[in-house]
């Protein structure tokens, strides 16, 4: 028998929970990054190594229902760049976005993604050209308005407004 299994009374295989435990950091990442953010943060119940593992993934993708609250605390978390950030939701609180931008514009952003299905749609504060980084741009349903001091955002390679 496997030393990573061991049988229940059932006579089933059970994965022995030291296996979470000794698994390599690499492979935990690699298993988080594919995850949604809600769901990764999740897995921090699995072991202690799992515990802040999500802490340092770089894309962070919010989907459907989003508790303002739940985003602040992810953001404040964090450790590591965030090259990523994905925001697809009905409608969120426009204080909220700026909020977020200003934790944001403190990483190294690449990737910008606004997407609200509501026909409201929200208007996107300023802070956003903070993003010098910022290569990919992508803002459904957004009103923005560039400030006159604004220089451009030089890296940006792909701009989808819809």
């Amino acid at each position: 028998m496997d030393s990573r299994q061991r049988q229940n009374r059932s006579g089933d295989f059970e994965l022995n929970s030291d296996f979470l435990s000794n698994m390599p950091s690499e492979i935990i990442t690699k298993i988080l990054v594919k995850l949604p953010i809600d769901e990764a943060v999740r897995t921090s119940i699995l072991s202690s190594k799992w515990k802040y593992s999500w802490a340092s993934i770089p894309d962070l993708v919010f989907r459907g229902v989003i508790i303002e609250s739940r985003v602040d605390k992810v953001l404040l978390a964090h450790q590591g760049p965030i090259l990523k950030f994905e925001l697809d939701c009905q409608r969120t609180c426009e204080e909220a976005i700026n909020r977020w931008l200003l934790i944001l514009t403190q990483n190294d952003l690449k990737d910008l993604c606004f997407c609200f299905d509501s026909d409201v749609g929200c208007n996107v504060p300023s802070s956003l050209f903070s993003c010098h980084k910022l290569e990919h741009l992508e803002l459904n349903i957004c009103s923005i308005y560039a400030p006159q001091c604004f220089q451009g955002l030089k890296l940006l390679q792909t701009l989808k407004l819809y």
